[in-house]
């Protein structure tokens, strides 16, 4: 299989080894493909290279909570990593929401919500922020909130929100 983008990013850090950026976006074009081992070589080789660069942070957390979805113990890690990235850059909304979904899947409500009313903040017109918000809602039995953030998720273009949209109606109904 051809990876579109592999060859340029292996000629960038050929000619640049030291390139924390080319490693992160191949760490990403590797991570879009499936291929975790090698986007987490990646990811960490440009934090290696620049322990500033906050979209590597987030992209390597994302990456560790696909591990942990997929049976790894890895959740932690991405808590951590989404924490030093927004330690890096505090107007990164997709830090925020990151570690507000990391959150709701460890059952810190109060720490999700925080998160994701701050990613709101930063950026309202993202829909997943709302859709996670939902969720934590949702969790939380406050389906009125829930189906507000679900609406405005659908609002903005997540079609997804739809179903569990409906679900708290059903469940408003019925209350």
């Amino acid at each position: 299989m051809k990876l579109d983008g592999l060859d340029e990013l292996n000629e960038a850090i050929a000619k640049d080894p030291t390139d924390a950026e080319a490693y992160d976006e191949r760490g990403e074009l590797y991570h879009d493909y499936g291929m975790l081992p090698e986007a987490l070589a990646d990811f960490n080789r440009a934090i290696e290279l620049d322990p500033e660069l906050s979209e590597a942070y987030c992209d390597r957390a994302e990456l560790y909570k696909e591990m942990h979805s997929n049976g790894d113990d890895t959740l932690s890690l991405a808590l951590q990593d989404f924490t030093k990235a927004i330690e890096l850059d505090p107007d990164d909304h997709y830090a925020y929401h990151g570690r507000g979904g990391c959150y709701l899947t460890s059952h810190d409500f109060s720490s999700a919500i925080a998160d994701l009313d701050k990613s709101i903040e930063l950026n309202p017109n993202i829909p997943i922020a709302y859709m996670l918000r939902g969720a934590v809602y949702r969790e939380k039995g406050n389906y009125r909130r829930a189906g507000q953030d679900f609406q405005k998720a659908k609002d903005l273009g997540l079609n997804i929100a739809d179903v569990p949209l409906k679900q708290v109606q059903e469940l408003l109904k019925e209350s």
